[in-house]
């Protein structure tokens, strides 16, 4: 059976990690402290795998969801979720970077205080 958000909103932590499954290997799981992440689990060449998509409630059931759906067709395709996950963000963290380069470059119109 699907999970609803009031399910999800609801639920009290437990002694352990308790996982509940929305379909198509979406889960979230609940930690004793209360922390609500959000798994998938699939498999790729014969192996299982999980992937983290992030905390409830900062990413909803819906885009859970979607990020599941998303995950499947690069699934479908041959590609590995979790390896696209790492590019993206070793991409983002290059190019948001302030390198040495980039810093030591000297102003277009520098000004002249002599």
């Amino acid at each position: 059976m699907p999970l609803t958000d009031a399910k999800i909103r609801t639920k009290r932590p437990g002694d352990s990690i308790q996982k509940l499954s929305d379909g198509g290997g979406l889960q979230i799981w609940i930690s004793p402290s209360g922390g609500r992440n959000w798994y998938l689990a699939y498999r790729l060449s014969g192996q299982q795998r999980m992937l983290a998509l992030g905390p409830y409630p900062s990413i909803t059931l819906q885009q859970a969801r979607k990020l599941r759906d998303e995950a499947k067709v690069l699934l479908a395709s041959g590609g590995d979720p979790s390896q696209q996950k790492t590019a993206e963000k070793a991409n983002s963290a290059t190019s948001e970077a302030k390198t040495f380069a980039a810093i030591g470059q000297p102003a277009a119109d520098p000004v002249c205080l002599s």
